[in-house]
């Protein structure tokens, strides 16, 4: 069965990943998610506690918060940090198999993220006449960071695995090394 997983692109390495790894992936992903978007989530709160009157919902609270498309900013800056893993080479047997889709699978979703939040600043800071939905840059901003933030999980569970491939690579190398200087000795 992991046979056929295999050959998915971009989640077909998964099948590779110890639980462990995945773990860790999970809690890195989660502290830096939680941080970044402290500024967005953390005055959301305030407002919602201090100006309940004003306002009617949390929910409306987080659609005007979100409504001028600062999820793509957070986007667009997760998928940077991909850039790195995507562009190291481990030296290792099994090779990260879809590092060309995947980087062109997070490029185009940095460029689609980018050019809506173009657009939607465009409209704000120029009074340019391109209307864009309030409701479509809410959900499509979320729906893109959610995208994004799983990119960033998978880049960091098949980062372990590959720094462990080529740890374990190393030090079987250094063993036939041993061996060989041993067998130089006699």
């Amino acid at each position: 069965m992991k046979n056929i997983f295999r050959y998915i692109p971009i989640i077909g390495s998964l099948v590779d990943v110890r639980r462990g790894s995945l773990w860790e992936a999970f809690v890195e992903v989660s502290l830096n998610v939680i941080f970044s978007t402290l500024p967005v989530w953390f005055g959301l709160i305030l407002l919602f506690v201090f100006d309940r009157e004003k306002q009617d919902g949390i929910f409306n609270i987080i659609k005007n918060s979100l409504g001028s498309g600062e999820l793509y900013l957070y986007a667009t800056a997760l998928l940077g940090s991909i850039l790195y893993f995507l562009t190291k080479d481990f030296r290792t047997k099994s090779n990260f198999k879809s590092r060309r889709s995947y980087f062109l699978f997070c490029f185009i979703l940095s460029i689609i993220a980018i050019g809506i939040f173009s657009v939607q600043r465009a409209n704000l800071l120029f009074s340019e006449e391109i209307k864009l939905d309030q409701d479509v840059i809410f959900y499509s901003s979320i729906g893109i960071y959610l995208t994004t933030v799983l990119c960033v999980y998978l880049a960091h569970a098949y980062r372990s695995l590959y720094e462990r491939s080529a740890l374990g690579e190393m030090i079987s190398q250094q063993h036939e090394f041993v061996e060989d200087f041993k067998e130089g000795q006699k």
